[in-house]
């Protein structure tokens, strides 16, 4: 593996022992964080970054930001169910706030939030934060929609968006939260940080609105030092940082010389008064743990489904390691949680990043007292500190993913084991399928459309060894918070994929420990549990055969330990290539230790089924001895030989496991099938390449006139690439395909680039001419605006409280619009015209009116419009699923209240008001909704007594009609 850091960096620690003539080991403690070597390596987070941007880019990220909203267990001050997403369109500054599942009865405002200077949002006095507006309510959802000014915003930095009732300090009552993600300000810092000569363009086309997004705070670019820097201050903060809590930190639980988890083999060699047990020195912490678990078991207290009741609502769950996350994480989630975390991938507060996590942890395992007060029990995290720790998190464990498609295993048990996994059909039970590749693709967490899902697997019902043992463990659901009334938990049964790469060294299994060894963990998938689980019984149905899966435990077991073993001797090779570089002593032996560590667990893990004692153990056992003497050699040179001689024998253990056909030496194809050679590109461009190799693609390199604009990492092998940043003229697309062994092939296409004009970045003005403001209005109205605009205006949209009521083009001006304005509440409602031009720019301007209409029923006999046809008969009544209601009505509409969307009802001479809410299902096709409910309608249906809310709602005509 190749270092990220530069060989000349060594000199700054040595420079007296040059002088010398001997280059001698000596300490620094003041190095540099950019450039001391932490235990992740940079350029796995590099590399996720980089598959990150490729798929942003994708989606139109440089011109606009998307953030989401949601609840936080550690920030929110009440409960909700709401979300919602924020837009900010950076061409332009029109910023969209949309929410759904707010209450309807209550106003909310929009704030945005600066938290340069601030630690959290519920706490921080120094920060900046500006009123945006508030949320108008709309039949589906809540809306903001306004025009940013960039003279408002000059050196603010939007760190969050928070949703907070109306009148409330948002530092007390935030609902919503929204951040930008880290990989989100790494992106806009570094298209800020472009320059003419590194893109031989002009600089005209940075978005205007992207100074808005912060850069972390300890990366002010991207390139190596820089993230370098990063990932070291997570290290720190990552071991070091208690968070004004107990006394315990992240590396509490996920201790690096264990692989970043614990069990109970672990936990049994700490000291008493480790910080681990503080729920057994702290008496303000007695119901933090049950020491029991924790110590026999591994398993922690974990309040996944909320705080409200968190001595009596939780469950038992073991720590995950925390090895090839940047390769785990993905999700096709389209609302929060955003990221698989957590043995149920709801593990993070919030929109559910890996970023959330530590906000979560925090809160969960560091209070000093079970209030979790902020800033009286712990502090929350800085962003700067999210970032950092995220940073360092995605630098641990392998950069990709193995091919277990071209790997051959010298152990004929082992090499079954392969066989087995990988086959995904019985092929009508012609062939042995154990089909762990489907949901595991090459031992990873991400499935075959390279997500990571949550299954149901039946792992729940497992006996458990604390069961079996006479304790009492919580019924665990897994994902979500809902209540499962066939089994008591809370959750729908799922948990998600986790890497099994690591599997054999990560003892014991599963999201409760219930599998005390790896051969316990492959029994389940054969057991009644897993074949008659949701997703045993997908398995079964699908496979052509209809067979289950072919789990011979032994095959499949020993493949698993040989697989760990290459990945532990991967993670060595990558800490003795960066020991060399280390900037102090303690840097280089602090990764030659961890080298240790892991040549240590791929002993063990081929030990505890006999593989390889004869030929890849010795040399793994030579690699320690070398590794120990370089830790006490005198001088570079002597380690640094050493060195090679470790990684030396770590490659013939290496040989030692997986079949040698050779030096591979054949060069990958590739061709590139877009754009088409010689033809003209303007704009943004995708590049698609086909790549292939007999060992597979490691990377795929993307080039424009000898500068690189970026790596794809996996098939389909792609790059946005945006023409604006280049010059005018024939342009040299080259891509340069990189196997796992490192050869190269290399193919070019001319393309000529050609510069559309300048684009159109002014705004249309707009003003609303009539009515005036502040009117009063009743009837029919005209709003008649007036715009202009440089190039054109396209159109006139036209919006009541935010609804928008209609659209007059350029050939229909002037621009005006008849409103009929008994069609909503007689209160103040804001009349909004939003000016297009051709080119997508926008403005708004709003007045406000005081509607006033008399009040005149609407009934069946007399209405202004004629009611629904009949049917006939009508249609018998569905009750729709939820829960049930505990009383019924029928009868006649006598009133209905528009504002309070109220019905009363005479029932058989009893009068009973309804409330119609936003989930109340209307049934049949004679009302559909409240405005088609009328005064002398037939109406049925049930209701919630306490509340008087209805659950489902049919109308019919009466007699005669």
């Amino acid at each position: 593996m190749k270092s990220f850091a530069n060989k000349a960096l060594l000199s700054l620690g040595l420079v007296i022992g040059f002088v010398l003539g001997i280059p001698l080991l000596t300490d620094s403690p003041d190095a540099p964080p950019s450039i001391s070597q932490s235990i992740g390596n940079v350029q796995t987070l590099s590399r996720a970054y980089q598959r990150w941007k490729n798929r942003a880019e994708a989606t139109n990220a440089t011109q606009k930001l998307v953030l989401p909203l949601s609840y936080s267990r550690s920030h929110s001050n009440a409960s909700t169910q709401a979300s919602g997403i924020v837009t900010l369109d950076l061409e332009s500054g029109l910023f969209r706030v949309e929410v759904s599942g707010l209450s309807e009865t209550i106003q909310y405002d929009v704030r945005l939030v600066d938290k340069s200077q601030s630690a959290d949002v519920k706490t921080g006095s120094t920060q900046a934060v500006i009123l945006a507006g508030q949320l108008q309510h709309q039949p589906d959802k809540a809306v903001l929609a306004l025009q940013l000014s960039l003279d408002d915003l000059k050196d603010f930095k939007l760190g969050q968006v928070v949703i907070s009732q109306a009148g409330s300090p948002d530092e007390n009552h935030g609902i919503l939260f929204a951040s930008p993600t880290l990989f989100q300000r790494l992106y806009y810092n570094e298209l800020r940080h472009l320059t003419i000569t590194q893109v031989g363009g002009s600089p005209n086309w940075l978005a205007p609105f992207n100074f808005l997004i912060p850069a972390p705070a300890y990366a002010q670019q991207t390139d190596a030092a820089a993230l370098a820097a990063l990932v070291t201050q997570g290290e720190a903060l990552f071991f070091n940082e208690t968070f004004n809590g107990n006394g315990r930190t992240c590396g509490t639980c996920h201790r690096a010389e264990n692989n970043f988890t614990i069990d109970p083999a672990f936990i049994a060699t700490l000291p008493e008064d480790d910080p681990l047990f503080i729920a057994e020195l702290n008496e303000d912490l007695t119901e933090l743990e049950d020491p029991v678990l924790l110590r026999e078991f591994g398993l922690i207290r974990a309040n996944v489904d909320g705080f409200e009741d968190p001595t009596n609502k939780f469950v038992m769950r073991s720590v995950p390691h925390m090895l090839g996350m940047s390769l785990s994480t993905q999700s096709a989630a389209t609302e929060p949680p955003f990221e698989m975390t957590g043995w149920s991938g709801d593990g993070a507060p919030g929109n559910g990043t890996l970023r959330d996590f530590a906000t979560g942890a925090v809160t969960q395992h560091f209070p000093k007292t079970l209030n979790r007060e902020v800033d009286e029990d712990f502090r929350l995290p800085t962003e700067a500190e999210l970032d950092a720790i995220e940073a360092f998190t995605l630098s641990l464990g392998r950069q990709q993913e193995m091919n277990f498609d071209t790997m051959q295993l010298t152990d004929v048990n082992a090499e079954r084991g392969r066989i087995l996994f990988i086959t995904e059909d019985s092929e009508n039970r012609t062939v042995q399928a154990a089909k762990c590749n489907i949901c595991h693709r090459n031992g990873g967490a991400l499935t075959v459309a390279g997500v990571n899902q949550n299954f149901d697997t039946g792992v729940e019902n497992m006996l458990h060894p604390a069961t079996l043992a006479g304790l009492s463990l919580p019924r665990d659901d897994g994902f979500g918070t809902q209540l499962n009334e066939n089994t008591g938990g809370f959750g729908d049964g799922t948990f998600n994929t986790v890497s099994i790469i690591e599997a054999a060294d990560t003892a014991p299994y599963f999201h409760h420990n219930g599998a005390t060894t790896l051969e316990d963990a492959i029994s389940h998938y054969g057991s009644p549990e897993f074949t008659g689980s949701i997703e045993g019984q997908r398995l079964i149905l699908q496979d052509s055969g209809g067979q289950e899966m072919d789990v011979e435990v032994d095959a499949l077991a020993a493949f698993l330990r040989v697989i760990n073993a290459l990945d532990n001797i991967r993670a060595v090779d990558d800490f003795l290539d960066r020991s060399k570089f280390g900037v102090t002593v303690a840097d280089s032996h602090k990764l030659l230790n961890l080298a240790l560590a892991d040549l240590d667990d791929a002993v063990e893990v081929l030990n505890q089924s006999e593989l390889h004692e004869e030929d890849g153990v010795p040399h793994l056992f030579e690699a320690k001895l070398l590794i120990n003497s370089a830790i006490n050699a005198a001088t570079v040179t002597e380690r640094d030989d050493l060195i090679d001689l470790a990684l030396t024998e770590t490659a013939a253990a290496k040989s030692a496991m997986v079949v040698d056909s050779g030096p591979d030496t054949t060069n990958p194809s590739v061709t590139i099938v877009s754009p088409a050679p010689d033809s003209s590109v303007t704009g943004i461009v995708t590049i698609t390449v086909d790549a292939s190799d007999n060992a597979g693609i490691d990377t795929v390199i993307f080039t424009i006139n000898e500068t690189e604009i970026g790596q794809d990492f996996s098939a389909p092998f792609e790059k946005v690439w945006d023409t604006a940043l280049f010059p005018e003229g024939v342009a040299q697309i080259t891509v340069t395909a990189v196997d796992s062994s490192g050869n190269t092939q290399s193919t070019s296409t001319a393309v000529t680039v050609t510069h559309a004009p300048p684009p159109d970045t002014v705004n249309p003005s707009i003003a609303i001419t009539s009515p005036i403001s502040g009117s009063t209005v009743s009837g029919t109205i005209t709003i008649e605006a007036v715009a202009t605009d440089d190039v054109g205006v396209e159109r006139v949209v036209f919006m009541v409280d935010a609804v928008e009521i209609g659209q007059v083009t350029a050939t229909d001006t002037p621009y005006s619009l008849a409103f009929d304005t008994t069609t909503v509440a007689n209160n103040t409602s804001q009349i909004t015209a939003m000016a297009v031009d051709t080119s997508g720019n926008s403005a708004m301007t709003s007045i406000s009116l005081t509607i006033n209409n008399a009040t005149q029923p609407c009934t069946v006999y007399s209405c202004p419009t004629p009611p629904p046809e009949p049917t006939s008969p009508p249609p018998a009544p569905t009750i729709p699923p939820g829960s049930s209601p505990d009383g019924e009505f029928e009868g006649e509409v006598i009133s209905k209240d528009n504002n309070a969307l109220t019905l009363t009802i005479d029932n058989d001479g009893e009068t009973i008001v309804l409330k119609i809410t936003s989930s109340t299902s209307f049934v049949g096709n004679i009302a559909t909704n409240f405005n088609t409910i009328l005064i002398g309608h037939i109406v049925q249906g049930e209701f919630f007594t306490s509340v008087g809310e209805a659950l489902w709602i049919e109308a019919d005509l009466p007699p005669g009609f």
